[in-house]
């Protein structure tokens, strides 16, 4: 039974890391297209994506978002994320 669990784990594990590098290598691209368009079209694009930005006078900024982490693609890294920080806490439970 441990096995099992262990093997199921791992085969998530393993899905995880292709999709989390499927999304960085989808970054990546679109960060080499921001990088080499003109100031007109990176304007545009940080239209469309940054509603507001609020900067305090002890300089804490704070940035509105106009699309969600799972239109990003982040929440799936931000689940796997946690789930790993759960079970390290399970395992030890010091943390």
């Amino acid at each position: 039974m441990i096995v099992e669990t262990l093997e199921q784990e791992l085969a998530n594990s393993k899905d995880t890391k292709r999709q989390v590098t499927r999304q960085y290598n989808d970054v990546l691209t679109w960060a080499d297209m921001y990088t080499e368009s003109a100031m007109e079209v990176k304007k545009m694009i940080v239209a469309q994506l940054i509603g507001a930005v609020r900067v305090s006078a002890d300089y804490k900024i704070e940035i509105d978002f106009k699309i969600s982490e799972r239109q990003l693609g982040l929440d799936q890294e931000y689940q796997a994320e946690k789930k790993l920080k759960q079970r390290k806490r399970r395992d030890d439970p010091a943390l």
